[in-house]
């Protein structure tokens, strides 16, 4: 199977971003800020299933361009959630094979200590020709839920996912510039964090008005690259081969 994939290179900051993302999202961390920004870029149709979602999933009314209308069930190990479907840590999903047409997982995938299992099942419950969208972090800190166990490379989605069945992969970077990934590591340890939220980010918006002057709202594939390097996470979608 030849693999289709590509690392869609960062947007670039804007005024506009800014003011939604540091100002308008304040009281949200600047990773599930930038994260909710990207999935609502994204379209959702169909039967869905959300892995490490229910009800109760912070995302489903943040983000705004979700109608979700076509059946959404979830699948969770903690009853505070909500989910469709309530699993112990390791079980199988209890669904048939090529059942929906999307599964989504938020945030989900570094607390799963098998991950390999994790993706066979996720793939298995799609129907052929359906989409996997995953939103995983990479550079954002580590943290409990119960407990964190991965961030895998673009390098290893683009030639893990494969391996069960999906292709036409899509990797979007969540990241805003260097020195705001660095600041999303601490985000509000030490003095003046609010300030520091606010002010840090201006030098993502400087750079891009000097080096990705003229080149679309994209940076040019060698800046997105380093700054993919440098991402909290990633937004990963691809489709289940018929």
């Amino acid at each position: 199977m030849t693999i289709n994939f590509e690392l869609n290179s960062p947007l670039k900051p804007t005024w506009r971003r800014y003011v939604n993302i540091f100002i308008n999202n304040f009281n949200m961390s600047i990773y599930r800020a930038l994260e909710y920004e990207a999935l609502s870029r994204l379209e959702f149709s169909g039967r869905i299933l959300d892995f490490g979602g229910g009800e109760n999933a912070h995302y489903l009314s943040s983000i705004k361009t979700w109608t979700l209308d076509g059946g959404y069930e979830s699948v969770n190990i903690s009853a505070e959630m909500k989910p469709t479907y309530l699993i112990a840590l390791g079980d199988d999903l209890p669904v048939a094979d090529n059942t929906f047409d999307m599964v989504i997982s938020i945030n989900t995938l570094e607390h799963v200590y098998n991950l390999n299992k994790v993706l066979k099942e996720l793939v298995r419950v799609l129907r052929p020709g359906g989409r996997i969208v995953l939103a995983v972090p990479f550079l954002f800190r580590m943290h409990g839920c119960p407990d964190d166990y991965n961030r895998p490379t673009v390098s290893w989605w683009r030639e893990t996912l494969p391996q069960y069945g999906v292709n036409d992969m899509e990797v979007t970077p969540v990241v805003w510039d260097i020195l705001t990934t660095g600041l999303s590591v601490t985000e509000r340890a030490g003095p003046f964090s609010s300030l520091r939220r606010i002010l840090v980010p201006l030098y993502g918006l400087l750079y891009a008005q000097i080096r990705g002057r003229g080149t679309g709202d994209r940076y040019p594939q060698q800046i997105g690259e380093a700054l993919s390097n440098a991402a909290l996470g990633y937004v990963i979608s691809g489709v289940k081969q018929k």
